[in-house]
Formats: C-alpha cells, structure tokens, sequence
C-alpha cells in the first residue's frame, strides 16, 4: 500500500491540472492513507502554498484564499489524519487572516485549532503543528484568547520537551507582543 500511495503522489505532483486539482487530491490521499504518505509530500504541499507558482502575485494570493477555505472546511471534520492536520495547521498559522467564508473570523479559527488540540494524534509533532498555528495567530493578531492561553498553560507539563518548549516560550513571548509579532511574522515561511 505505501508504494501505491508514492506512485499516485508523485503522478498528482508532476500531472496536476493546477495547483486547486493538487491540493484537493492530496487532501483525499491524506484522508484515506494519511500515515502511508511520505513526510516530504505534505513539505511539498505546504511549498506549493507558500511559495505559490510564482507567476503572478494574485494568482498565488488567490491559491492560498482557496487552501485557507479548504482547510477550514475540512478541520471541522472530527477525525484526520495527522499528516493532513500538520498541513492544515501549518497553512492556517500563516495565512488564516485570508480566510472568506462566511462565519469564520480568526477568533474562530483559534478556537477550531484549540478543539483539534484535544483530538487523539498518533504523531506526538501533531500538537506541536497547532501550538505553533496558534502562537502565529495570536502573536500576528493580538488576540486575547483564554482557551487558547488554558491550552498552552496545559502543555507546558506536557511529557514531550518540544511541545514544552514551545508553551513556554509562548508566555515569554505573550509579555512582548511588539516582539511576538517580529519573531512570529505574517507569511514569513519562505524567509
């Protein structure tokens, strides 16, 4: 089966129709075989988001409005693969404030990540990805988040060092928010 899943991601990569084609059936390989795809798949996919085609600028920003609204639609979902809940998150941390769906303001985006929190993950880095997402929204957006902030609180116990790490940082980071914003910066993964 892990050879199947290699042979369609790498004919999605090198076939893809466009980047909208590329990033919903990677979403569906994620969703039915998500611990039998390769790490590198979703860095590449988070590259595709991040840097875009790099033709046209708006072309690229419209991409990443459309992955934003994918991946909110697909967090509500109450089980995912870990692999596709690291690319959501990812994608959210950095670009959650293109988001145009109806009902969704980056509060509420916060709060989505902080449910998906609490979810059972097989990879221990899961989490890591959505402290992460919400250390980027919080520190680009100042919001004051107290379940968020409860979360966090949580994990500075947490028996993984890097999840610690990262909590406490958080709150150093938390006092500053002039600072925050500098080391946690909007768009800033190709830098």
């Amino acid at each position: 089966r892990r050879d199947l899943v290699q042979k369609i991601t790498s004919l999605a990569e090198r076939f893809a129709p466009d980047n909208e084609w590329y990033v919903n059936t990677m979403n569906t390989v994620f969703e039915l075989s998500g611990e039998l795809v390769p790490a590198e798949t979703a860095y590449n996919l988070m590259r595709l988001v991040a840097e875009g085609a790099g033709e046209d600028e708006s072309a690229d920003n419209a991409f990443r409005v459309f992955a934003v609204n994918t991946y909110l639609k697909l967090l509500e979902k109450p089980t995912l693969s870990d692999i596709l809940v690291q690319v959501i998150a990812w994608v959210l941390g950095e670009y959650a404030r293109l988001a145009t769906i109806d009902g969704y303001t980056i509060e509420d985006i916060a709060d989505l990540l902080t449910e998906c929190i609490e979810r059972p993950f097989e990879d221990s880095s899961t989490r890591g990805y959505l402290v992460t997402a919400l250390l980027k929204l919080i520190g680009q957006h100042g919001l004051k988040s107290t379940t968020a902030e409860d979360i966090i609180r949580s994990y500075r116990s947490s028996r993984m060092t890097d999840l610690q790490q990262r909590c406490y940082e958080f709150e150093q980071l938390r006092q500053s928010p002039a600072l925050m914003r500098k080391v946690l910066p909007y768009d800033a993964s190709c830098e």
